[in-house]
Formats: C-alpha cells, sequence, structure tokens
C-alpha cells in the first residue's frame, strides 16, 4: 500500500476497487486485462482515491468474485482469493491467474 499511496494511482500490476457499494461491475475487466498479460492483484476494500481502508463485505465479494470468474469469463479463470486485515479493515486480494489449458484470450462475456 505505500507504494501505490505514493504513486497516488494504481499500478501496472495492482489495481484498487472500493467495492463499498457491492461487487463492481468493472472487476472482470480488471480480470480480463490480468489474465491476458503477465498477471496482477485486485484488491478490494481500499479507496479509489486516497488508498485507505473502507468497510466491506469480504466474503461475499469473496463468493461474487469467484461466481463471476467462473460464470462470466472465457475461457474460465480460477483466481487466488485471500481475505486479509489491514489497518484494522477487512479487504479482498484476488490474484488473477490464467487457467493453465487456456488456449486463447480472456474476454468477458458478462452482461451489464
Amino acid at each position: 500500500m505505500p507504494r501505490l499511496r505514493a504513486a497516488a494511482t494504481d499500478l501496472e500490476s495492482v489495481e484498487v476497487k472500493s467495492a463499498a457499494g457491492g461487487f463492481p461491475d468493472s472487476v472482470l475487466k480488471s480480470i480480463s486485462a490480468f489474465s491476458n498479460g503477465r498477471g496482477g492483484l485486485l484488491i478490494f476494500g481500499l479507496s479509489d482515491a486516497d488508498f485507505l481502508p473502507v468497510p466491506i463485505d469480504a466474503a461475499k465479494l469473496a463468493a461474487d468474485l469467484a461466481s463471476a470468474c467462473s460464470d462470466d469469463l472465457e475461457p474460465t479463470v480460477r483466481p487466488a482469493i485471500g481475505i486479509c486485515d489491514v489497518e484494522a479493515t477487512q479487504w479482498l486480494r484476488p490474484a488473477s491467474r490464467r487457467r493453465a489449458t487456456s488456449t486463447g484470450p480472456v474476454t468477458s462475456v458478462r452482461r451489464v
């Protein structure tokens, strides 16, 4: 987080989503981009503006993310998902990894 705060923006391989209002629609595009590149870290529960913790329902977001990656991406993406306590607030850090058997690019097919 110090690198994010110092840069005052997302980094090439790290993207932050507040997710205070629930599962963000833009997540699948981020997962797709990470999956088609070198991978990356997507963090839920930090403010997009100042990278300070915001309250989230980490367990629900984890379940929603796993379902969306399974149901709404082609080919299916199976991210490693962890829930961490940071500065007395829970946040979710799914690390995107493309399925080893995938041969083509990952594209989002979710209806928005």
